[in-house]
This record gives C-alpha cells, sequence and structure tokens, in this order.
C-alpha cells in the first residue's frame, strides 16, 4: 500500500512538473516536445537536476543559478497538487476504471483552470486531448455509452453557445469565448447534460461574485488614487473587466464530477418531495 502511495505521489510529482511546461508553453506557441526546458528570464537550457519537481525549487532556493530571476511558487504548488491528488484518487478508487476516468479529466481541469485565469484563453490543444482521451477510456470501458456521450457532449456545447449570444445580445459584451463552448463540449462528454447544467450554474454564480469583487476593488483603488477617474471608470473608458469563466467551469465541473452519487442523491429526494 505504501509502496504504491509513493509511486503514485512520484508519477503525479513528474505529471506536475510536464504540466508546468505546458502551462507555459502551449499559450506563448512554444513547442513542449522539440526544445528542451529552460529559464524563461536568460533562456538558458536547464540541466537534469534542475528539473527535479519540488526538490529543484528547494535546493536552488527559488531562484534561476546563472540569472538569479526569481521562479514562481506556482511550479512547486502545481507539482505537488498533482501528485497529492494521484494518492487521493488511489485511495478513494485504487487503480480502476473509476482511476483511469476521473485522473486525465482533473488534471486536464487543473490545466485549462490555470491558464484560463492567466490569459483568458482555453487552447484547443487541450480540448483535443481530452476527446482522445475520453475515447480510449470510452473504447475500453464503457463501448455502449460512446454514442450517448457524443449526443450529450452536443448538447452541452449546443446549449453554452446559446447562453453566449443570447448574453452577447442583451449585456452587449463578450460574456464568454468559443473556448468556453469547446470545453463545455469536453465536460458533457464526461459527465453528461445533468451535471453539467449544475456545474455552469455554480460557474455563473462565482464568475458573477468575482466580477463584482474585482469591479468594487478597482473603483476602490481608482476611488483612492484619482477620484475624478470614477467617472471614466463608469462611462467605459477604462480597460474592459474580464472574467476567466472557463476557469471556473472547470473547477465546479471537477466538484460536481466528484461528488456525483451525493448529488444523485439529492436529485432523487426532490425528485420524490416534488411528486
Amino acid at each position: 500500500m505504501f509502496e504504491a502511495i509513493l509511486i503514485l505521489f512520484l508519477l503525479g510529482l513528474s505529471l506536475g512538473s510536464f504540466i508546468n511546461v505546458c502551462i507555459y508553453r502551449v499559450p506563448r506557441g512554444i513547442s513542449i516536445v522539440t526544445i528542451p526546458s529552460f529559464c524563461p528570464s536568460c533562456h538558458r537550457t536547464l540541466l537534469w537536476y534542475e528539473l527535479l519537481p519540488i526538490a529543484s525549487f528547494i535546493l536552488s532556493k527559488g531562484r534561476c543559478r546563472t540569472c538569479t530571476s526569481t521562479i514562481p511558487v506556482r511550479y512547486p504548488f502545481v507539482e505537488a497538487a498533482i501528485g497529492m491528488f494521484f494518492v487521493f484518487l488511489f485511495v478513494l478508487y485504487g487503480i480502476t476504471a473509476q482511476f483511469l476516468f476521473f485522473g486525465p479529466f482533473f488534471v486536464l481541469m487543473f490545466l485549462i483552470a490555470i491558464v484560463d485565469w492567466q490569459h483568458f484563453i482555453v487552447p484547443n490543444q487541450f480540448i483535443l486531448a481530452g476527446f482522445v482521451l475520453s475515447g480510449i477510456w470510452q473504447i475500453t470501458f464503457h463501448a455502449s455509452g460512446i454514442m450517448q456521450s457524443i449526443i450529450f457532449s452536443l448538447l452541452t456545447s449546443t446549449t453554452t453557445l446559446l447562453v453566449l449570444y443570447i448574453g452577447n445580445y442583451f449585456i452587449k459584451k463578450e460574456t464568454m469565448g468559443l473556448g468556453d463552448v469547446k470545453l463545455a463540449g469536453l465536460i458533457g462528454l464526461y459527465m453528461g447534460f445533468q451535471h453539467f447544467l449544475i456545474a455552469f450554474w455554480f460557474a455563473a454564480i462565482l464568475g458573477s461574485l468575482y466580477g463584482i469583487f474585482k469591479t468594487f476593488l478597482r473603483l476602490h483603488r481608482d476611488t483612492t488614487d484619482n477620484p475624478s477617474s470614477v467617472h471614466e471608470t463608469s462611462s467605459g473608458s477604462s480597460s474592459e473587466l474580464r472574467i476567466p469563466f472557463g476557469a471556473f467551469l472547470a473547477f465546479t465541473s471537477s466538484c460536481v464530477l466528484l461528488l456525483e452519487d451525493q448529488i444523485n442523491t439529492l436529485i432523487n429526494k426532490w425528485w420524490i418531495l416534488i411528486q
């Protein structure tokens, strides 16, 4: 048991290191295969011992040994998070079909959430990887449900596209992007239409609260720094507030999928009460 947990934790750390590469390179259009790992500041190729998950960050004291630029704390955090998550899934499900189902989905949602939070994009490469992994799992463990999953994917993406166009029409500004529509299709493939609606609803709430919070902070900062700028902000001349909706949707979808059994129980109880 302990040996299995240790191996999975180390595998998670290694995968987390690769995810860090994807987080930095994919939004910038840098190859994740042909170019060796390098320092983003001085572009020096890193040595093998500088690529050890978590350990290299600690040994280097969070700085590049050549240019002494600071290494973001995000790197060891992502590595540790994926390692602990693999252990968590193993304790819950063991090495089963459920482990192989939940693992890729949560890792992808984690990756998408961070990239969308930082860059406000959902890269097509991540969506394509999700569809491929889901297809492999379906063929291996649940071939009879492939058509149903495809229908759910079309339903979730179409619903999100309608919400996008309706929101843009009434609000007169971009409420979501097409990347969010593609993400919705991927989520529907994994969790179905009903649970997607629950995740979407919670994501909309979190996104709205985030928007209100950011607007309040901006108004407070503008008022403190320059009281005359309040009128400019309210008239729309300042930079437009952007909300990483894909990050919230990825987070809520992960939570809903993880709590699927509890949610199904609540839905059944609610359905019995209203009948």
